[in-house]
């Protein structure tokens, strides 16, 4: 099929690539929201995301916020708590007839997601199915208004891999279609109201594969239901089909799964790549995650430069001139086969089991991403995945200052909810998470330095000392080994060889510790192995953590 026709492999658009540039706002304050979004509209943005405070929500918040704003030339997409979207939903139609737009151009959405919350907070809240009928009943006068999210981009940020991104996307996809059209609503009103929300990994070629597969899948799947008609177009299957409602409308945001901390400027390579790979794939609308998410709230340099990747891509590169260029490529295609082809066994059997839902209180699907992210860190770890700057070519020389990670937070601030988790939740640790923990302990004790006011001694000093420290029963202290242990590690995953990294330590770290690595660097060079080296050292080590005990065991 060619680009533009039913089954979407080759994309939903028939005449450019164009993609929608989107940023996020998080809306403190309405009037200094609507300046900033005022200030961006004329610096590339063409879609803008709002994440309002249910409990300000009336009418005079909403003008106030969308004051100037041509709604008719932007995309406007909106964030509140999930109890609030039907208010949400009718203000905004409100203040669009208050001011005698034409309904019919609008274009955004609102982000209702039911199973989304049970993913990352836990929470099962509300009737789904009631909801979901009065916000379409409530959206009603904004045909191409979505309003029924899958936010796949939570399972990319849990650290999943593409297939099951896929997988479970649309199996989340379709619970919302079973359960809706069960319940009386036209097949054909629920798939036009379903928005997707990918993530997007730094797997350049697999995502470009992954947003074909998913188009062509959705495509089938939304045909299945034999979606009917509503209007007079040409756009209809053999049997009067409609066609247009088998169209993924696809929201693309760079993944914060593999963000780092440090060296965080080699975000801005991994965004850039990860945008290129989206806009390739054909979505319809993109955010560029900012390179100090991680760390801090993006301040105006960091957005100025995310939103510049994906204006670099469109007028320098342009991306958005050539429809589904991947196309005919005997690797993308074949990608895109057994991606499609692996991403439909995963939907299947979650359908046998008794769909998404089910799934999701059973706690299948957190379990497997779960078990992913721990593959994954452990890929990390082990180099087999690379982060560039973290785990290959770090700056042991950065110092952490200010930074710290940031913690995530309920839509609504997160004061009044309980801890209390229905249902089992994602596990969002960043892959390079165990590393910073690593890297912070270096910076507050200094550069492989364990006791301030301990100085090293010389090379010499600390060969004379050897034979006597190793027959001394003085234990090291939990500082001292919390720090050998990490800085061994970090060097090691950098990639300097054992023996290496014992040498480097040796030469900096203070006496007592520096005799210590001389003396498993001897032992290591007789031919006894490191577990070896390990347990003849009990008396140094005391009490080892678990952890570092079966590290010695494995070498």
């Amino acid at each position: 099929a060619l680009p533009g026709e039913f089954p979407y492999l080759r994309g939903t658009k028939k005449d450019n690539n164009a993609w929608l540039v989107r940023q996020e706002i998080r809306v403190e304050c309405p009037k200094e929201a609507n300046a900033k979004a005022l200030d961006i509209l004329n610096k590339g943005i063409d879609s803008l995301s709002f994440h309002v405070k249910a409990k300000e929500l009336n009418a005079e918040y909403i003008e106030t916020l969308l004051n100037d704003i041509c709604a008719e030339c932007v995309e406007l997409n909106f964030s509140t708590c999930q109890g609030h979207v039907v208010e949400l939903a009718d203000l905004l139609v409100a203040y669009f007839q208050k001011k005698d737009y034409d309904l019919t151009k609008l274009q955004g959405s609102i982000n209702y997601d039911f199973f989304n919350k049970m993913l990352t907070k836990g929470k099962e809240k509300g009737d789904m199915v009631q909801t979901a009928k009065s916000l379409i009943e409530a959206i009603q006068p904004l045909p191409f208004y979505r309003v029924l999210n899958v936010n796949a981009l939570s399972l990319n940020n849990a650290g999943a891999y593409i297939s099951q991104e896929l997988g479970y996307a649309l199996a989340w996809g379709n619970e919302y279609m079973g359960q809706l059209t069960d319940a009386g609503i036209p097949a054909a009103i629920v798939a036009k109201k379903i928005k997707f929300n990918f993530g997007i990994s730094s797997n350049y070629f697999l995502e470009i594969a992954k947003f074909r597969a998913a188009r062509l899948l959705w495509a089938n799947i939304v045909a299945s239901y034999n979606p009917e008609c509503v209007r007079d177009c040409e756009n209809k299957g053999p049997n009067g089909e409609c066609r247009c409602a088998a169209k993924m409308a696809v929201h693309a945001e760079t993944s914060t799964f593999n963000l780092t901390l440090f060296d965080a400027h080699v975000n801005l390579l991994r965004t850039q790549t990860e945008a290129m790979s989206a806009a390739l794939g054909g979505v319809d609308s993109m955010t560029v995650t900012p390179f100090d998410k991680t760390y801090e709230t993006p301040d105006e340099f960091s957005e100025r430069l995310a939103r510049n990747q994906q204006l670099l891509l469109k007028e320098e590169s342009h991306f958005d001139k050539v429809i589904d260029p991947a196309a005919g490529s005997y690797y993308i295609e074949n990608l895109t086969v057994s991606i499609a082809k692996q991403a439909w066994e995963l939907f299947l059997a979650v359908e046998e089991a008794g769909g998404f839902y089910a799934a999701l209180k059973a706690g299948t699907v957190q379990a497997a991403v779960n078990e992913s992210n721990k593959a994954r860190h452990k890929a990390v770890a082990q180099r087999r995945e690379v982060l560039l700057g973290t785990n290959q070519f770090p700056n042991f020389n950065e110092k952490a200052g200010e930074k710290q990670p940031i913690e995530a937070k309920c839509c609504c601030g997160g004061d009044a909810h309980t801890c209390e988790k229905d249902v089992d939740t994602l596990v969002f640790d960043r892959a390079a998470s165990e590393f910073e923990a690593a890297a912070f302990v270096r910076s507050n004790y200094g550069y492989l330095t364990l006791l301030q006011q301990e100085k090293p001694a010389s090379a010499l000093a600390k060969k004379q000392g050897l034979f006597k420290f190793s027959k001394t029963k003085n234990s090291l202290t939990d500082e001292e080994k919390t720090v050998f242990f990490s800085q061994l590690a970090l060097m090691l995953n950098s990639g300097l060889p054992l023996l290496k990294s014992l040498g480097v330590l040796a030469e900096r770290l203070p006496p007592k510790t520096a005799q210590l690595c001389l003396g498993i660097e001897r032992d290591l060079k007789m031919g006894t192995s490191f577990a070896g080296c390990i347990k003849n050292r009990q008396e140094v080590w005391g009490a080892l953590p678990a952890a570092v005990a079966e590290a010695g065991e494995n070498g």
